[in-house]
C-alpha cells in the first residue's frame, strides 16, 4: 500500500493564464477537485437488456475557501478574474512533489462568508477553459 495522504498535504497554486501556476495559495482550505464525464447512451438490442454508456464531454472544476484578510493578493486576483471575466491558472497537487490538474480556469463563483463565530472566508469555484492552454495532469 502506498503512502496515505491527508488534505493538509495538498498544494494549490495560482498564476497567469497560459502558464503554469507557481504562487502557492497558503490560506486556502477544503479544496475539492471535481472531474465528471457526461455519458452518451449507446444502448442497442445487442446490449442484451442493459443500458450501455460511453463517456463524452468532461467537466473539471476546483472549489475551495480562502481565509479572508484585508488586501490579500490571492483573493484580489481571484476577485479581479471573476469581475473582469478573465482566466486564471490553477495547479492542484496532492502533495509537494505530487500531481494534479494544471490548467486555466474561469472563476465561476466568488463570494464572502461572514459567520458570527468564525473567521470570514471567500468561497471560490473555478471551471476549466482551454482558451489559452489545454488540460494537463502534471
Amino acid at each position: 500500500m502506498g503512502v496515505v495522504r491527508i488534505g493538509l498535504e495538498g498544494k494549490l497554486y495560482y498564476g497567469t493564464a497560459g502558464s503554469q501556476a507557481s504562487t502557492e495559495i497558503t490560506k486556502c482550505k477544503d479544496v475539492t477537485i471535481e472531474m465528471e464525464a457526461n455519458m452518451a447512451d449507446i444502448s442497442s438490442r445487442a446490449s442484451d437488456g442493459w443500458r450501455s454508456k460511453k463517456p463524452t464531454l468532461r467537466d473539471l472544476a476546483i472549489e475551495f475557501d480562502i481565509v479572508w484578510s484585508d488586501g490579500d493578493a490571492v483573493a484580489t486576483a481571484l476577485r479581479n478574474a471573476f469581475v473582469n471575466g478573465t482566466a486564471i491558472s490553477l495547479y492542484a497537487k496532492d502533495y509537494d512533489s505530487g500531481a494534479g490538474p494544471d490548467c486555466d480556469f474561469y472563476v465561476a463563483r466568488f463570494g464572502r462568508n461572514e459567520p458570527l463565530e468564525e473567521g470570514m472566508s471567500v468561497p471560490v469555484r473555478c471551471e476549466f477553459t482551454d482558451e489559452n492552454r489545454g488540460f494537463t495532469w502534471s
